[in-house]
């Protein structure tokens, strides 16, 4: 299964690779008074300090030679930052403070793997580039695969799709997720799901110690 899926993806990755080289090709230079934004990308106006730049909404963290964008953050990354990390840090905190001392160290140590595998899933998710397109001023050959996008004054691919609150188009575009701070795209989603699935699987855990530990202990007797 996993080969074939290999297989399918190297199309995609062919198919986004023509895409940015033509939007390459057929965009403008990048303007001196921009902030370093590059043209190609579907960029709105303003920049964010002096050492990062915007796309629509998201917040560019740190690029990679090629000008691929490595580390972005959503317009709701404050919202995972007050609100994800402590549902998550805060009931951990106190499992290992007053459950994990009274069990075996195996299930201590089980459970903080699983803790900092949540939070490294949603990290990836949080900050990985979920699949901004690159902007197109010029009609592809390929007619019925594009359409013009009116807010960003770029052609789109059919898969893809203008985030109203990122401000920015998305390939794969599926969802703005508050949790996560970002949108989910077809970059991120494999990182989505592992998280949704490692936080659904921590939150039973946590549950299972905490009915142990009053079945065991009777803290209220």
């Amino acid at each position: 299964e996993e080969s074939k899926a290999r297989t399918a993806e190297k199309p995609r990755r062919a198919q986004r690779r023509a895409r940015i080289e033509f939007a390459e090709r057929t965009s403008p230079h990048p303007r001196p008074a921009s902030c370093g934004y590059d043209q190609a990308r579907c960029i709105s106006e303003g920049c964010f300090g002096a050492r990062w730049r915007r796309i629509g909404e998201f917040i560019v963290l740190s690029e990679r030679r090629d000008g691929s964008l490595r580390f972005v953050i959503g317009p709701y990354w404050h919202y995972a930052l007050v609100h994800t990390l402590p549902a998550i840090l805060l009931p951990a905190g106190l499992v290992a403070g007053f459950i994990l001392p009274r069990m075996h160290w195996a299930v201590a140590a089980a459970y903080a793997a699983l803790v900092a595998w949540t939070l490294g899933w949603l990290a990836l998710t949080s900050t990985s580039d979920p699949g901004i397109a690159v902007r197109v001023r010029e009609q592809p050959p390929d007619r019925k695969q594009w359409i013009y996008s009116d807010q960003t004054a770029s052609w789109r691919h059919v898969d893809t799709k203008y985030a109203i609150e990122c401000g920015a188009l998305v390939e794969g575009f599926d969802h703005v997720c508050p949790w996560t701070g970002t949108a989910i795209g077809r970059q991120n989603m494999p990182y989505y799901w592992r998280f949704v699935l490692s936080a659904a699987s921590l939150l039973v855990v946590t549950l299972g110690l905490v009915i142990a530990f009053v079945v065991r202990e009777k803290p209220f007797h």
